[in-house]
């Protein structure tokens, strides 16, 4: 047998390399721009499905051990795409467990600073079903869980958020799904056609979906935004309101807002939501791009957006004026309230005292005296009156006229307790003859006379019921306005109209039940998010946050839910 005579070459000598495993595949996230970035809820939903297990099991089994805190993660998953604890600790665990870095973007960590959580993700998932149909492999984007963006910009129709076969929701994380097909009955949830037409959508809707598009992309892998430039801009537009409109009345007509809170907002206490965010920019034609980094804000107002303003006291134009007016008004021997003062001028009493103190001063102790001299001159007279008063009750015994008692202090500009002790006998003998003819008056009465009952158009009357029972919406009409309104007392109402009466009771309860479950939902979100942020969230804490005082009633559904997260405290 030949033998084959092979080549020998040299050894080859390997570096030692460190090779890094991934505990979960590493997936690389969808989306190359703010837009159109992947959210953090479908990335753990493609995760499960890569590894062929539920979410509750890779939440619950690979994520969870890795936390420091203890989370109910599937549970509060209608919150991970934000910025509270539980967002970030999920980033960091699933950076370590894919070994990635770029799962931050896929929330809205950099608005941690500048927004409020209030209200700033949907309860479910919605989506565009023209842009998921467009999708090589279907997902849902992070912009798709603000809930003030409802609109999508580039096919101009509303997102949807139920199946169109089943017609059923879908939840944020599903137990049990893949991205783009209905949990419930795994129908495809894109399309090619729309029933939605750009009549049944508003430039605002628009607006805002727009807006919150244009911050996405600009802060894209960007360092979270600082504080302080929102700040400045606050300011600004204050200082802008301040001289053109009634600034309260254009917070709480046009932006939805308290002034108070604006005010808080400005000395960097608390994050305005992006609803009101968006309101501002909207009616300020101010980006929200220019707010959040400070760049020319220049906030303008149209012409039929100016409302009446409130003059402000501007010390130097007005100083020599109020001045002259509060001599003139000394001088004249005139009662003026400060009040009259402080609306002459559009000044608070502070800034009269502080300008003026002692013109003020001797204007009170005029008012003082005045009063005084008033009142001395209302003030009965015994030695002066004793004889015309009592002509006067002893005129009144013997005519047939019905005069309460009330009426006789009134007309004698007497206190009933001096009445009452200067001519005991002549009221007591007032007091029976008025009885005497309230007794007469009922005996003389035609029994079939329905008195102050004036005759009801039952037509008419029926209407309007039916018309108000149709208004009752979003609050509702109590019968007791109803009667007031069409001047028949609400016993007749009541009596000739009983079917209409219990209608508007029953949609009355319906309207309040409909509203103590929104209540409900809405304190239930807060608590979630404090407790995620690490606050307690006491009934002070639930007021300042809610701007609402919590009741009886939804103080044992907060003890409830403080009891579904295992907190026993119940302060």
């Amino acid at each position: 047998m030949e033998q084959c005579h092979l080549d020998i070459y040299g050894t080859l000598e390997l570096e030692q390399t460190n090779l890094i495993s991934s505990t979960l595949y590493n997936l690389k996230p969808f989306g190359s721009t703010g837009s159109d970035v992947e959210s953090l809820s479908s990335y753990i939903l493609r995760l499960a499905n890569a590894h062929c297990v539920s979410t509750p099991k890779l939440t619950n089994n690979i994520m969870l051990p890795s936390f420091e805190e203890k989370y109910q993660l599937f549970k509060l998953s209608t919150i991970i795409n934000g910025f509270n604890n539980l967002t970030v600790h999920s980033v960091h665990v699933l950076e370590k467990l894919t070994c990635r870095d770029d799962l931050q973007k896929l929330t809205l960590i950099n608005f941690r600073n500048v927004l409020s959580g209030t209200f700033l993700l949907k309860r479910h998932r919605e989506w565009c079903p023209l842009c998921m149909q467009n999708m090589k492999i279907p997902y849902d984007k992070l912009i798709w869980n603000i809930t003030a963006y409802e609109v999508c910009p580039s096919h101009l129709i509303k997102l949807e958020s139920n199946c169109p076969n089943c017609g059923k929701g879908q939840t944020v994380i599903p137990a049990n799904g893949k991205n783009g097909y209905c949990q419930h009955c795994n129908c495809w949830l894109g399309r090619n056609e729309h029933d939605t037409s750009l009549s049944d959508i508003d430039d605002e809707s628009i607006y805002k979906s727009t807006e919150i598009e244009s911050i996405l992309e600009y802060f894209f892998n960007k360092d979270p935004i600082d504080k302080k430039h929102l700040i400045n801009s606050l300011r600004k537009i204050d200082r802008y309101l301040s001289e053109h409109v009634n600034v309260k009345g254009f917070f709480e007509g046009e932006v939805g807002l308290a002034r108070n809170a604006f005010n808080r907002y400005c000395k960097g206490k608390g994050s305005p939501t992006i609803e009101h965010l968006v309101a501002l920019s909207s009616r300020l034609n101010v980006s929200l791009i220019n707010m959040l980094i400070e760049y020319g804000v220049k906030p303008s107002l149209e012409t039929d957006q100016l409302l009446p303003k409130n003059r402000k006291y501007n010390e130097e134009y007005d100083y020599e004026r109020v001045k002259q007016y509060l001599i003139t008004a000394l001088n004249s021997n005139r009662y003026v309230t400060i009040y009259e003062i402080t609306e002459e001028f559009g000044m608070n009493p502070t800034t009269l005292d502080t300008n003026f103190p002692s013109l003020m001063n001797e204007i009170r102790i005029q008012n003082q005296r005045l009063q005084k001299r008033i009142r001395s001159a209302r003030a009965y007279n015994h030695k002066k009156d004793y004889a015309k008063v009592k002509k006067y009750l002893e005129a009144l015994l013997h005519s047939n006229e019905f005069i309460p008692i009330s009426n006789i202090h009134k007309e004698l500009g007497m206190n009933s307790r001096t009445l009452a002790n200067k001519f005991p006998d002549l009221l007591n003998k007032i007091r029976m003859k008025n009885k005497r003819l309230r007794e007469n008056a009922s005996v003389k009465r035609d029994p079939g006379e329905i008195r102050y009952r004036p005759a009801i158009d039952k037509k008419y009357v029926g209407r309007t019921l039916q018309n108000y029972l149709n208004l009752i919406e979003d609050k509702p009409i109590y019968l007791i306005r109803i009667s007031q309104e069409i001047g028949i007392s609400h016993e007749s109402i009541k009596r000739h109209f009983p079917e209409i009466v219990a209608l508007i009771h029953k949609k009355n309860r319906e309207v309040l039940d409909i509203k103590k479950n929104k209540r409900k939902q809405e304190l239930r979100q807060t608590i979630e998010e404090m407790i995620e942020n690490g606050v307690y969230p006491s009934l002070n804490k639930l007021h300042d946050r809610l701007g609402y005082s919590v009741s009886l009633e939804f103080a044992e559904v907060r003890k409830n839910i403080l009891k579904e997260f295992g907190i026993k405290r119940f302060i």
